[in-house]
């Protein structure tokens, strides 16, 4: 009996010390709950890190801040979750991209604008139209579909001048940011105040001058041959004999350029409109090749339309800086870039000047352009490699054989000749 007592007090006693490890516990539990719901008395100096585990990214210090009276307090941060980063703030946003447009034949800014779904007024902003009326069918035009570009002719416009074609000049900012190559400014246009730039190569006391745009955006490929000749002859100086220098005058109608392009300087061939007959003429709407003092007239031809020769022989800004400029130089040999009649042109006012049939025959042999007396399609008045030569600077006239391609082969083996001949020319004498 004595045994079974006390195997029956053990039992209680086991079970009493279950009793207790249960109440144990739970105040254990309850105590916790508690203390994490009591909110700090001291939020300033309460500071957690959770460590890293394993290769995971390391969760931020969170460090809670005095409440400001005069400032919401933040919501509290889980210290539990890794806050989303918060992408950065752009701090500039860049211009939309146009849409390229053809002007087709029967357009006008209404019907073009209700194409896009967007404003006349747009339009005009985008390609500093002034009149509305002025567009032609291959005129390209930049429309805007992704919103509104910032607006070119704000500010400004009243001070800008316009082209015949109705196009605004560029501000004078965007004149004044012309990277100019290291060229020299020789004068500027007569509306648009754009940089007539010459640029010389070698140091030779005897030199030669090649010219290109003088009809502008007419005949822009000129322009490129010319800037061509300048980026050859920037990595070849040394092929420059050293009794020669060669200047070259990329564009000597940069107005004609802007009307059809919207570019000073360099352009690509994508920036130019498909009708270019308006960057032919000057910013007065002169012919410049029409202006020269050899058998000049007011009215001259060009193909089947007259064309403005100006009010005077060198009325016009870009000719007299144009000749000023060749007469200071004393060129031995002054070659015009022209198109696109294929072949090279002897100069003379009224009789063939000898140096220059000398000059064109050097220069259509290394070419394979064929040779003129002179331009045979219809009558020239007030031209420049006439009155040059009548002045006693030999001159010719290269016409490229399109009004895209700059023959590039052709003339530069017209180049080289013309040098290496120059060059024997100087020793001789």
């Amino acid at each position: 009996m004595a045994q079974t007592g006390n195997q029956a007090h053990t039992e209680k006693n086991k079970e009493w010390h279950k009793q207790l490890g249960f109440f144990l516990l739970w105040v254990v539990v309850q105590t916790t709950f508690l203390v994490s719901c009591v909110p700090s008395t001291q939020p300033e100096e309460l500071s957690a890190t959770i460590p890293a585990k394993n290769n995971e990214t390391p969760e931020p210090t969170v460090t809670t801040q005095p409440l400001d009276t005069a400032t919401p307090a933040p919501a509290q941060m889980s210290l539990a979750a890794t806050p989303e980063p918060i992408p950065p703030t752009a701090t500039a946003t860049s211009e939309p991209e146009p849409h390229i447009y053809l002007v087709e034949a029967g357009d006008n800014l209404t019907i073009i604008a209700n194409k896009f779904n967007t404003t006349v007024e747009t339009i005009q902003r985008a390609n500093e139209i002034v009149d509305g009326n002025a567009i032609h069918a291959g005129m390209a035009l930049e429309i805007f579909l992704d919103g509104v570009p910032t607006d070119p002719v704000a500010g400004d416009s009243a001070d800008r001048n316009i082209l015949p074609n109705q196009i605004l000049c560029p501000s004078a900012d965007e004149v004044a940011e012309l990277d100019t190559e290291g060229g020299t400014i020789i004068g500027r246009s007569a509306v648009c105040d754009i940089p007539i730039l010459s640029y010389t190569f070698g140091t030779g006391g005897t030199s030669l001058v090649w010219v290109g745009g003088m009809h502008g955006g007419s005949e822009w490929n000129t322009i490129l041959l010319a800037y061509a000749f300048i980026d050859h002859l920037r990595l070849n100086e040394e092929s420059i004999p050293a009794s020669l220098s060669i200047v070259v005058i990329p564009n000597a109608n940069p107005d004609g350029l802007f009307a059809v392009t919207r570019r000073i300087g360099r352009f690509a061939e994508t920036d130019v409109d498909v009708d270019t007959a308006n960057g032919r003429f000057n910013g007065n709407f002169v012919d410049l090749n029409r202006n020269w003092d050899c058998e000049w007239a007011s009215t001259g031809v060009w193909q089947n339309n007259t064309v403005s020769g100006g009010t005077a022989p060198f009325s016009e800004p870009e000719n007299q800086i144009l000749r000023d400029f060749i007469v200071a130089e004393d060129p031995a040999a002054t070659v015009l870039l022209h198109s696109a009649a294929t072949g090279v042109h002897m100069a003379g006012c009224g009789q063939i000047d000898p140096e220059s049939r000398t000059l064109a025959t050097v220069y259509s042999q290394a070419s394979g352009y064929p040779i003129y007396d002179s331009f045979q399609h219809y009558a020239i008045t007030g031209d420049a490699s006439n009155w040059l030569a009548q002045q006693g600077f030999p001159a010719i006239t290269v016409e490229l054989s399109t009004h895209e391609d700059i023959d590039w082969r052709m003339n530069l083996a017209g180049l080289n000749a013309m040098m290496n001949h120059m060059a024997i020319q100087t020793t001789a004498n």
